[in-house]
């Protein structure tokens, strides 16, 4: 097992045991260990001695120690990890975490996401952001796989009931399938749901619709690298390397929606994305949309949107958006 850091961890690729020299990581006295220059552990086939952060099929980022204490001394306290090789669900490093659920100043605007916007809809009070939800429920997701995911996975997000500002989620995954599911857990019952699989595949094909204006949108501020630490989560993958967080890209089509096609509050029900490659946080995102659908239920008149978002050029997401854009 051969490691390199990559800003403030270390970056561990798998190899097979009769590869490796057994022994410890060696540590240098004091600081960091040298960029770029490989260490070499062994213990059988199980990766011991290290706290896995996130990993992602052969791949997983990892504290050590550093200085010169004895790392056999820790190995009481730290998480044993097994090489996950080809499994994308890496079961062993999915937990639940929990927070409690917050609105962004920018979210008033739609008045959804006010207690007087909210009970003048009939709920009790302020609706969370879907995008909110969905950026809750990928915590876990990026725990295990860490920025693979972010740069080059798929998600499929639905919201099933509503989820109040001030509520405490627990975002609860399961291995399913060679996927994981996600659920937003909100006093027992399930809130949202997201279904996350490593590879996101090949973008969709392009549909025939109604083409929106496309637009420019700098991914900096409400939607930059710090969407997470903004809301209450304590991931601070995306800010520590300096990426634009998943949920920005359904926020972008929320900003679509809400400049071309909503009338009054409305409500996100779901969405479809696909990652297509990291973006670095001040980048300018170029977005394209087309309405495929509108149609009338009693819940209010809903549309589907296709969205492709492109940076320089390049693929970078793609999505397909679902709202109740004007409720009854």
């Amino acid at each position: 097992m051969t490691g390199r850091w990559c800003g403030d961890v270390l970056v561990y690729a798998f190899a097979p045991a009769d590869a490796l020299a057994s022994g410890r990581v060696t540590t240098p006295q004091a600081g960091r260990l040298a960029p770029d220059t490989p260490y070499l552990t062994a213990h059988s086939e199980r990766v011991s001695l290290i706290r896995v952060l996130a990993a992602h099929r052969s791949v997983c980022c990892a504290d050590v120690v550093s200085g010169n204490t004895p790392m056999d001394e820790k190995i009481s306290t730290w998480t044993r990890a097994t090489p996950i090789g080809d499994d994308p669900t890496v079961s062993a490093l999915l937990e639940p975490w929990s927070v409690r659920a917050r609105n962004l100043p920018e979210h008033s605007t739609n008045a959804i996401h006010t207690d007087e916007g909210a009970r003048a809809a009939g709920f009790a009070g302020a609706l969370v952001g879907g995008v909110t939800t969905y950026a809750y429920l990928t915590h876990p997701i990026v725990v295990a796989w860490g920025l693979d995911w972010v740069g080059g996975g798929a998600a499929e997000v639905r919201f099933e009931h509503p989820v109040f500002d001030g509520d405490e989620i627990v975002c609860t995954p399961v291995a399913d399938d060679g996927a994981v599911v996600v659920s937003s857990i909100v006093g027992g019952e399930s809130k949202a749901t997201l279904r996350a699989t490593a590879d996101a595949g090949p973008p969709r094909a392009a549909r025939p619709g109604t083409s929106l204006p496309s637009r420019d949108i700098v991914l900096a501020d409400r939607y930059g690298a710090d969407y997470g630490v903004r809301i209450g989560d304590d991931l601070d993958v995306y800010t520590t390397e300096r990426v634009v967080h998943p949920a920005v890209w359904p926020a972008l089509a929320n900003a679509v929606f809400a400049a071309d096609l909503v009338r009054g509050p409305w409500i996100h029900l779901r969405s479809s994305i696909r990652h297509h490659g990291l973006v670095a946080a001040g980048a300018v995102a170029t977005v394209h949309a087309t309405v495929i659908d509108r149609f009338q239920r009693r819940s209010g008149e809903r549309a589907i949107v296709d969205l492709v978002i492109e940076v320089d050029g390049s693929l970078v997401a793609t999505l397909e958006h679902e709202a109740i854009i004007a409720l009854p």
